[in-house]
């Protein structure tokens, strides 16, 4: 921490306007010593905004030469603004189109500043090296809890010009420490260092030397017959459209995660915002062009402005710090010149002249209102001097406006009124709390999500209750089925039993088989009875011719030959038919043999195919004895969760009576 004191007020002053600005450029042309005089005294406080494209150092050292006893503070900008004030068409805005190399120096008499005292922090080890907030936080409190200022701070007449280094993304660290510190109840306006925009470099200059990651601050002690107040535009409309942050990173400003409040559910911030403009995601960038984000602080705006945005990863980063429990807004944009003019007429309304004014200008508001700047030209009544810077800050840290510390001469015995600056006490009350209301936010979003978990949890477990009576059912029947599968299964295995027994196996055509021989049989003896009756035939036959040759004496035999002979016919006859009817047989026997042998076959193909059908029954008896085993497991687990639901059933009644 560097401090330098500036006290002249013993010096005698002399009338003259009180503050100046000087246009030059970074050879200091037309920049004399006497530039930093005022009627012969030197200047309480010389403000010097430097172009990034000049040499820093070489440009603050040439001006602290100049300088002389007068306290010289100094920042790197992203463009400069300067006016001598009136009706006049010099532009406001310094041409940033090319590589400039202006420098603007605002001067303030030591008859408006009583005091400066200037005072350096270091910001902490920065945002790569992973400190945690808290400890950032911490160094940052000790410091300003070191700084001793060499008169009393009165809210009415003392400010502190506030330039803060743009890379170090410390602003929100700073001004939490700083309001933890509870020792300086002032305004703190000003803004972070710029550069060009490709967010290499930047720099601060504390009256004795140039410094990075830090923050310069001089407090400036009016003198009794000036006052100030704060001037604060914005060309932005609240829409009433919000979100809450829930995941966010401090040091690299990325959002990955908002609240969803119907669901009260964590969602992606890209998933809220492609939802808030009605795009896919992928165009979300693009619909933004005319809208913003911004906090809301009692109705007040302070902008947090989208830098990119990551499809890809899911996320969203801010040129402005963000913190977990911050509700943002959507802003969508307005009139730039009519906004910014109306707003100023609106606050030098029932003031004493304004006789100065130090303008914190959003980098982003140059950018953004290009083509509107020099509508801006001549709006300042007074000379006026700042800077684009990357991000401003007026109590926190905010985007994408203007604020001007104004300065005003008051008559003799005029009292000064300014809604600010009576209220002070309440504004720096907001400013402070903010930080504290973050915490309660983020409290407040853990206790939602836990109250949306709770009333999730509570009807899981009323499904999971009616899910464990219908699984008891379940098992209920399960064991009825079984009891009637185990009897379809035992009388299943005894019929097929019986009709897949292999000693039944060809029984049928065995004793088909016997019929046939048996048949063969009786066709052998019939032909050996015709054989027979050929014979006898054959000897009837010679008995009567031997009868006949014989004559008389053979009659009788004669008779007796004819007999036989009538005989053998008959037999030939009745064996005609025996043949006959055997032979029927056994045509009739081969038909049935063949379907003997076809059944057969059918019954042992049938045998065959019922032992696979036994085999397969088997099997799902197999799989049943599993399903059952499985759901008297089921059974077992459906107790011990029902234990389980009426142990978080009480500890939800127990939340819930705290709760209460």
């Amino acid at each position: 921490m560097m401090e330098t004191i500036s006290d002249l007020a013993a010096l005698p002053v002399q009338s003259s306007d009180p503050v100046r600005v000087i246009r030059t450029n970074a050879r200091l042309q037309h920049v004399t010593e006497d530039s930093f005089y005022f009627s012969g005294q030197p200047a309480r406080l010389a403000m010097a905004y430097i172009s990034p494209h000049n040499d820093f150092q070489a440009t603050v050292s040439a001006l602290q030469r100049l300088a002389g006893r007068t306290t010289l503070i100094a920042t790197m900008t992203a463009g400069e603004l300067c006016t001598q004030g009136g009706p006049t068409r010099e532009p406001l805005y310094n041409d940033t189109r090319s590589s400039w190399d202006d420098v603007v120096i605002q001067l303030f008499s030591p008859e408006m500043v009583e005091a400066v005292s200037v005072h350096t922090i270091a910001l902490g080890e920065g945002a790569s090296s992973g400190a945690p907030a808290d400890v950032r936080v911490e160094q940052i409190q000790a410091q300003l809890s070191r700084v001793a200022l060499p008169f009393v701070i009165n809210p009415q007449n003392t400010l502190a010009i506030t330039l803060i280094d743009g890379l170090a993304k410390a602003e929100n660290y700073f001004a939490e420490a700083l309001y933890k510190a509870e020792i300086f109840p002032c305004t703190f306006i000003g803004g972070s260092s710029g550069g060009t925009l490709d967010f290499r470099e930047t720099a601060l200059f504390d009256g004795r030397r140039v410094v990075r990651n830090h923050a310069v601050l001089a407090f400036i002690k009016l003198a009794p017959d000036f006052a100030f107040s704060i001037f604060k535009t914005q060309n932005f409309v609240n829409t009433g459209r919000s979100f809450i942050v829930t995941e966010a990173d401090a040091g690299s400003r990325l959002v990955r995660s908002v609240l969803d409040r119907q669901s009260v559910t964590v969602v992606n911030i890209l998933d809220t915002l492609a939802a808030l403009m009605s795009c896919r995601k992928e165009k979300v960038l693009e619909a933004l062009e005319d809208y913003t984000f911004a906090l809301s602080i009692e109705g007040e705006l302070y902008i947090r402005s989208v830098s990119g945005i990551d499809v890809e990863q899911g996320v969203v980063s801010f040129y402005a710090d963000i913190n977990v429990g911050d509700e943002l807004f959507l802003l969508k944009s307005k009139d730039f010149n009519e906004t910014t003019r109306s707003d100023l007429r609106a606050f030098l309304r029932n003031k004493p002249q304004p006789v100065g004014a130090i303008l914190n200008d959003c980098i982003l508001r140059r950018l953004n209102n290009a083509n509107h700047l020099r509508e801006l030209d001549g709006m300042w009544p007074v000379p006026a001097a700042g800077f684009s810077c990357f991000g401003e800050f007026f109590g926190i840290n905010m985007n994408q406006t203007l604020t001007a510390a104004v300065f005003f001469r008051l008559e003799e015995g005029q009292v000064f009124h300014d809604e600010f600056i009576d209220f002070f006490p309440i504004y720096y009350g907001r400013f402070s709390q903010y930080f504290l209301q973050t915490r309660l936010n983020q409290q407040k979003i853990l206790n939602d999500i836990r109250k949306g978990l709770i009333e999730r949890m509570v009807d899981f477990i009323r499904r999971t209750a009616q899910s464990s009576l219908e699984l008891e059912q379940m098992v209920k029947q399960t064991e009825a089925v079984r009891a009637t599968m185990e009897s379809v299964r035992a009388e299943l295995h005894a019929r097929m039993q019986s009709m897949a027994n292999d000693d039944q196996k060809g029984v049928l055509e065995e004793e088909f088989q016997n019929v046939v021989h048996k048949t063969k049989e009786l066709f052998d003896i019939v032909t050996i009875l015709e054989k027979i009756s050929l014979q006898t035939n054959i000897l009837s036959l010679n008995a009567a011719v031997e009868a006949a040759r014989v004559g008389e004496q053979g009659k009788g035999f004669a008779v007796i030959a004819s007999e036989v002979r009538v005989l053998a016919q008959h037999t030939k006859d009745s064996l005609g038919k025996s043949s006959q009817a055997l032979a029927g047989v056994k045509t009739s026997t081969g038909v049935l043999g063949q379907h003997i042998g076809e059944s057969e076959k059918k019954l042992a193909e049938a045998r065959d195919n019922y032992g696979e059908i036994f085999t397969r029954i088997g099997n799902m008896f197999s799989s049943f004895e599993q399903i059952n085993e499985v759901m008297n497991s089921v059974e077992e687990m459906s107790h011990q969760q029902a234990q389980l639901i009426r142990k978080v059933e009480d500890d939800i009644a127990h939340l819930r009576k705290i709760e209460q």
